[in-house]
This record gives C-alpha cells, structure tokens and sequence, in this order.
C-alpha cells in the first residue's frame, strides 16, 4: 500500500526521488494532485502546495522517508 508524503511542484525532482528510492529497494509513485480524488486528499495537500503527489511503502515508511530526506539534502 502507498501513502502520500509530499506535495511539489517539481516533477523533475520528484521523478528523480522516485527513481532513487527505486534503485534501493523501495516502492515509489508520483501522481498529478488534480488526479487525487477530493475524498483522499489530507489537510496538508492543497493546489497551492503544488501539481504533484509523491507516495512511498506504507510498510517501509521510516526508512524511506529517512532515504527521501537525505536525497533531498535535509539532515537531523
């Protein structure tokens, strides 16, 4: 089962994210928000937030985000 983690407007990024995430292991899916139907949609996704939804493994959530945050150049 895939869950949503993030919403941008970059597609090239998010492609490129999910393209990692792939490479080591990971299940990974970019979708257009528009397509997300309004019953799925959380409190923090809205049309301003961008035009893309990025979904990772329920199952393997933590390391996955950990993974996704490193690409992305956060630390903590």
């Amino acid at each position: 089962m895939l869950i949503a983690v993030l919403q941008m407007d970059d597609l090239e990024a998010l492609n490129s994210a999910k393209r990692h995430l792939e490479e080591n292991g990971y299940n990974a899916e970019v979708g257009p928000f528009a397509e997300l139907p309004e019953a799925d949609r959380q409190d923090w996704m809205t049309p301003e937030n961008g035009g893309y939804i990025f979904y990772l493994e329920k199952e393997k959530y933590q390391a996955a985000m950990k993974m996704l945050g490193t690409f992305f150049g956060y630390t903590g």
